[in-house]
């Protein structure tokens, strides 16, 4: 039930300390405190107010006087455009409630959707979130998304992306069988490739290979570090620390041949700086012979 709350005073007032579990106007120039001051005139003050929203396939456009509780209903669809971080205090939070059974699409300052929650009923509206402010050195500034149920991370419900830098990132790269590589025997070459930036990712990959005139001894498929060459033996069947690995398949095949593809399993690379992973193909061979496929990354945390 929503409490309506007289604010004692705006966020640039002298500072409030903790006394008792109450707020207490003091005077400070200590920044620490100053920070604590506008954090606890906040919770005093918005956060406890929520503002219904009924939901008309349009924006609401939050400030810093806005509610810190947003709440949808209705039958429409609806966006929220968060306010302009410049004139929030980092850590500010705004928390948001889908009621309604349309889709709550979230955009920052400059119009960027940045996130969509889908209808409360069969989507993940019923789970409140949360979004915090965590810089607010340009109008866009950056949020940061938190569930509010212990346990539980919201999900998409809609066919959306995650944006760059965020869990469920995806970085991918392909080369389709129309544009496949014309291979020369025992001679690596980067089928595609895909740079990673900071982070914990799981990296994937399918390889195929399509024999013409050629008679095949074994094919080799691999992920590597470096531009057109297969890791060490030793990274054959089982990945190294830096997410290399090969895999070798021994097939013997007469010329023209069915295509043969090889099939690399998520592994668990963390990388610091930005780093490229190539999906490479080698193969032992007379005649001819071709090689496509796909490279592809998941940032899980």
């Amino acid at each position: 039930m929503p409490h309506n709350i007289t604010p004692v005073s705006t966020f640039t007032a002298p500072v409030v300390a903790w006394s008792d579990g109450d707020a207490v106007a003091e005077s400070s120039s200590d920044p620490t405190i100053q920070a604590l001051t506008n954090r606890t005139e906040y919770l005093h003050n918005i956060a406890l107010v929520q503002t219904i929203v009924v939901s008309a396939n349009g924006t609401t456009v939050l400030t810093a006087a806005s509610t810190g509780l947003q709440v949808l209903t209705g039958t429409s669809n609806q966006t929220f455009q968060l306010p302009d971080e410049t004139t929030l205090e980092v850590g500010r939070p705004f928390t948001f409630l889908n009621q309604s059974t349309g889709i709550m699409t979230f955009k920052d300052s400059g119009g960027s959707t940045i996130y969509s929650v889908g209808p409360a009923n069969g989507g993940r509206g019923t789970v409140p979130i949360t979004w915090l402010s965590s810089s607010n050195s340009t109008a866009n500034g950056s949020w940061l998304l938190f569930p509010t149920k212990p346990g539980q991370l919201v999900a998409t419900s809609i066919a959306d992306t995650a944006a760059a830098g965020s869990v469920g990132e995806l970085i991918q790269q392909s080369l389709l069988h129309a544009s496949a590589l014309s291979l020369t025997n025992n001679t690596p070459v980067d089928v595609a490739s895909i740079t990673l930036t900071p982070g914990d990712w799981d990296i994937r990959a399918i390889l195929q290979f399509t024999s013409g005139a050629a008679t095949t001894v074994f094919y080799l498929g691999a992920i590597s570090l470096t531009s057109a060459t297969i890791p060490a033996i030793s990274c054959i069947g089982v990945p190294s620390a830096g997410g290399e690995v090969t895999i070798e398949s021994r097939v013997d095949t007469a010329a023209g041949g069915p295509t043969f593809g090889i099939i690399v399993p998520p592994i668990p690379v963390q990388v610091s700086t930005n780093t490229s992973f190539h999906l490479v193909a080698s193969a032992t061979f007379s005649g001819s012979l071709l090689a496509n496929g796909w490279i592809s990354a998941r940032r899980v945390r």
